[in-house]
């Protein structure tokens, strides 16, 4: 156990191993060594660790019982300097993710990398209501429990003042930050990953959508079976690293701690391709189709949305060359990508922004194309699209994309309401709380329809047979 006096605060910390340095970050209510008890000495096997307690916590001990998060990370970089740090692994779990983000929108020239285990960095109705049943008078009702009194315990050991109004202090901070801006967002550019729980509620898909449409080098990953606190197994190590995109990035050691890798199922291996149809590469069209992405993730379906980017998009002319060669005669674009890849999914969504009460022209003439060999090749399956409008046009644009699904016999996969969000930017769509749930369901029930249509071929259920082709029209001779 190490210690620095940083003036007003006298910070005590764990400093272990040797190497690249990795500063761990716990959360409320806890300290360093007990939140990463399991983290702790994988990591110091190759790495330094530097595990502080953060003020008003553990053994840390501070004169005044004032703090909010953008002090607690100004700690950790002083934290920093005192001990000849000048860039770090920063990895936060809860509160303590936040306080990790904090640090590298302040100063992200010395944030390798950035792990939030279990905080989105943004705050949510669920997370108030979490933090309202901690509320300093119900915590006074729930004394006799064995939580707060070693939380009153480590407080009087180490602290001047009342335990409860420390309570308060780190809800309060929690309630009011962090409050990234979309800018503040984009300074991440370091490689970021979120990790949370499959049953955590404090991370809401909508949160993970924005981030990954603000910060240009995130990834997320949801942990099968965990809570809010998935760093506490001891298995949280070696089945992170050996799968996490972000380790890549880390020193080649730190791929090394892998020691098992969980066989891919099927189910693991399904995908979902998604094609976004708006001229800007994460707005809230790429937002709408990221909440059903991270949804079908929980499901165990990934899914990869391709963009068609800002370039022109030539319209079908009707050669008819695509019967015979599978593909489109123009390849000065990603149509025929979209072809192959759409061959090997098992589902698809397409998403456009609303313009004139109707799809984006160049997803249209890109769609046509991808379309019109009305072969068998996309048939039974599952398809929906999702579409963002300001004020109005979504139904008109919404019914547009499905006849592109019901002309190729795919099953057109429905949420609770018509599959459209509403903003202009995606800090604006945030506030459409029922539109992002709509996205969510339409995840759940996509990935529930293309699990039945797996088992049913399992089980020898075949789809029906197409009758021969009666061409017909309305001229008759």
């Amino acid at each position: 156990m190490a210690s620095a006096d940083l003036g007003n605060l006298h910070i005590f910390y764990e400093d272990m191993g040797s190497g690249p340095v990795v500063l761990l970050i716990h959360g409320s209510f806890t300290r360093g060594d007990e939140a990463f008890s399991s983290l702790l000495p994988r990591l110091a096997a190759r790495y330094r660790v530097l595990c502080p307690d953060l003020r008003g916590h553990g053994r840390s001990r501070c004169e005044d019982l004032f703090w909010d998060e953008p002090m607690l990370a100004r700690d950790m970089l002083r934290l920093l300097n005192a001990v000849g740090v000048e860039r770090a692994h920063m990895v936060g779990h809860s509160m303590g993710g936040d306080v990790a983000m904090s640090c590298a929108v302040m100063q992200p020239e010395r944030a390798l990398s950035l792990v939030s285990i279990g905080s989105a960095g943004l705050a949510n109705p669920a997370l108030a209501r979490y933090l309202d049943r901690l509320a300093p008078e119900r915590a006074e009702r729930a004394r006799h429990s064995a939580f707060f009194a070693h939380l009153e315990a480590q407080h009087q050991a180490a602290h001047r003042g009342d335990w409860r109004r420390m309570f308060r202090q780190t809800i309060e901070s929690c309630m009011r930050y962090p409050d990234f801006s979309p800018t503040d967002l984009a300074r991440l550019r370091m490689p970021f990953l979120l990790l949370y729980g499959e049953k955590d509620d404090l991370v809401l898909p909508e949160e993970v959508a924005h981030l990954a449409a603000c910060c240009p080098d995130f990834r997320s990953r949801v942990i099968p079976g965990a809570g809010h606190s998935p760093q506490s197994s001891a298995r949280f190590c070696p089945r992170l690293h050996g799968s996490c995109w972000i380790f890549s990035k880390w020193p080649k050691p730190l791929q090394r701690l892998s020691e098992c890798k969980e066989p891919q199922t099927r189910e693991q291996a399904m995908s979902v391709l998604m094609i976004n149809g708006s001229p800007h590469a994460r707005g809230c069209t790429f937002t709408a189709l990221s909440t059903v992405a991270v949804q079908l993730k929980k499901k165990g379906i990934e899914s990869e949305i391709i963009h068609i980017g800002v370039k022109p998009i030539a319209g079908c002319i009707a050669c008819g060359k695509c019967a015979e060669s599978g593909h489109c005669v123009f390849t000065d674009d990603s149509v025929n990508e979209a072809i192959d890849k759409l061959r090997s999914a098992e589902g698809l969504v397409v998403g456009s922004p609303v313009y004139y009460a109707g799809p984006n022209g160049a997803l249209c003439a890109f769609l046509d194309r991808m379309f019109f060999m009305k072969g068998s090749a996309y048939a039974f399956k599952p398809a929906a699209c999702v579409v963002n409008c300001r004020r109005g046009g979504a139904s008109a644009a919404f019914d547009r994309l499905n006849k592109y699904f019901t002309i190729n016999r795919m099953p057109v996969v429905s949420s609770q309401y018509w599959n459209a969000t509403h903003g202009r930017r995606p800090e604006e769509q945030a506030h459409d709380l029922e539109g992002l749930q709509i996205m969510r369901t339409l995840g759940d029930n996509m990935a529930w329809l293309i699990r039945c249509i797996a088992a049913g071929r399992a089980a020898g259920i075949k789809p029906p047979e197409m009758e021969p082709w009666q061409p017909t029209h309305f001229i008759m001779q």
